[in-house]
């Protein structure tokens, strides 16, 4: 038998206790402890924010961890402050 996982959506709030590298690190662990290896070069991380931020407070850098502000979850382009208009033009460059 043969398994692939090959996504995985890690989602940390802003306001928690909980560090997104401690979290990142904890997938880390599994995926050694479970004989899956992370693919870095293939991970991106986003961070999005509300249209009206108090303030622009970011996380630290995930090291080896490419920073975009436009990523592709579950099919579907997302940029970082919720909108939808990269994929939105994509579906109709493709319709043309």
């Amino acid at each position: 038998m043969v398994k692939f996982a090959d996504d995985v959506t890690l989602l940390v709030p802003e306001n928690t206790d909980t560090q997104i590298t401690d979290e990142f690190n904890s997938v880390k662990v599994w995926a050694d402890a479970n004989k899956m290896t992370i693919n870095l070069s293939k991970t991106k991380e986003i961070v999005c924010l509300t249209r009206r931020p108090l303030k622009h407070l970011l996380p630290p850098i995930l090291t080896g961890i490419e920073r975009v502000v436009i990523a592709k979850l579950l099919d579907v382009f997302i940029d970082c402050h919720f909108r939808f208009s990269e994929h939105v033009d994509l579906i109709l460059r493709q319709s043309t």
